[in-house]
């Protein structure tokens, strides 16, 4: 008995073994042929500089592969219209596809690779975009591309992480076939994500609009205390060139953390701070004497114009 039981346990296992040998033949033969690299060089809200690599088996360095990245409408306004009547007007949109130049083969991988790096703006779109600027932490930024080819490249289609430019963000991307049963040209479509993680995202709230709005309740506190003949101006100039000469230090701190963004919706806001606050300090001053009071003024003027120079050359 127990000899029939060893014998049923040793079919059973080898059983195992075959079949276990040939799912691992049959997931290696299914191996894709070419897949896709994307590396993020830069983006600032307004558009997203990317590098293409197709990597694909064998050798196609005379294949035809086209990067689909960039729309183009033009309207026909045709007449003006007038109240009352009916307009017809007629828009065409395009979109464009450049071929791959870039193109090396390695004999030794046997791979072919075809690189293409450029800018896109029609394709890139901005997430929690206020008045046109970047809600830092909050960004998220997506990106949509086409690749043509005239031959099947049997795409792998798993979820691959990017090269980003900033270790603050974190992104991935996805390739998939868009037309996979109707023949050549076949196109495959990538999407690619870029955000900032949840703790990152959860953090850079409480450091950055925490600060920004702080800085709003001091300032109007200040203003309110100005109101009141018996206050301390002095104490309240102090305090409100105190907000002034903390604005630009903290956007220094923020531009390594907002890179590779310019221009965000919290520098907006902190500029619009210590401007009100050197408006506050001028109003302070102007009891005072005429020649204190102009050259209080001039170093308002010349902290304002400081900021916004440091500014342009940081972002």
């Amino acid at each position: 008995m127990r000899a029939a039981l060893r014998l049923t346990l040793l079919a059973t296992l080898l059983i195992l073994c075959a079949l276990q040998s040939q799912t691992a033949k049959e997931v290696e033969a299914r191996g894709y042929n070419s897949w896709v690299l994307v590396d993020v060089m830069s983006f600032d809200g307004r558009g997203i500089v990317a590098r293409i690599t197709l990597k694909t088996s064998g050798n196609h360095v005379n294949s035809a592969v086209h990067i689909y990245g960039e729309f183009f409408g033009s309207t026909n306004q045709g007449q003006p219209c007038f109240p009352g009547t009916i307009c017809v007007r007629e828009s065409l949109s395009a979109v464009v596809g450049r071929m791959v130049r870039e193109v090396s083969y390695s004999s030794d991988a046997n791979l072919t690779s075809f690189q293409y790096i450029a800018k896109w703006v029609s394709t890139y779109k901005v997430s929690n975009q206020f008045f046109g600027l970047p809600a830092f932490p909050l960004d998220e930024h997506q990106l949509t591309l086409f690749i043509g080819t005239d031959f099947n490249a049997d795409m792998d289609v798993h979820e691959k992480i990017p090269s980003l430019p900033n270790s603050n963000y974190e992104g991935f991307y996805s390739v998939k076939s868009v037309n996979a049963t109707l023949g050549s040209p076949y196109e495959y479509e990538i999407d690619l994500q870029i955000r900032h993680p949840a703790l990152l995202q959860l953090s850079m709230l409480i450091w950055t609009w925490g600060v920004v709005i702080l800085l709003l309740l001091v300032t109007a506190v200040l203003a309110l205390q100005r109101s009141h003949k018996q206050s301390d101006f002095f104490g309240i100039v102090t305090a409100s060139w105190g907000v002034i000469v903390f604005v630009p230090i903290f956007e220094l701190t923020l531009q390594n953390l907002e890179a590779p963004l310019g221009i965000t919706l919290s520098d907006i806001s902190l500029f619009l701070i210590m401007t009100a606050n050197v408006l506050l300090s001028v109003g302070v001053l102007r009891n005072w004497q005429k020649k204190r009071y102009l050259i209080v003024l001039l170093l308002s003027v010349g902290v304002l114009v400081g900021v916004s120079i440091l500014w342009s050359f940081v972002s």
